[in-house]
């Protein structure tokens, strides 16, 4: 069990870390809104008016690309780490008082997000 909380909380820790160099100050850079710029180039805006980056894909669709990032935006991934490091630190607390399978399939199911890292073991899978 210790194996799988270190890497549930190694890979939230990657995902704030890289969420944090993506944005450059503490608020207004990580909220991120696609515009379209052109019919196929579509750009990423941050609530402090500036480009974060333009979508121009050769192969695929720029307006679903430029949504899905703007799903993705640094406020989101921090959040979405925070939401799950509780739900981690919640089992962990209650993992304390003795083995629970409902509470290990728990993080089973949160590892399984991070399913392709070379850390992941296949033993984890629900």
């Amino acid at each position: 069990m210790d194996d799988l909380l270190k890497f549930l909380a190694a890979r939230l820790r990657e995902d704030e870390e890289v969420a944090l160099a993506a944005a450059w100050d503490a608020d207004a850079s990580r909220r991120w809104a696609a515009e379209p710029l052109s019919r196929r180039r579509w750009g990423l805006i941050d609530d402090t008016g500036s480009g974060v980056v333009v979508v121009d894909p050769a192969n695929t669709d720029a307006a679903g690309v430029a949504r899905h990032m703007e799903r993705q935006d640094p406020a989101q991934v921090l959040r979405a780490v925070a939401a799950q490091r509780r739900i981690v630190e919640y089992v962990e607390e209650q993992l304390d008082a003795g083995p629970d399978a409902k509470l290990t399939h728990v993080l089973q199911v949160l590892a399984l997000a991070h399913g392709g890292h070379p850390d992941y073991q296949a033993g984890w899978r629900p």
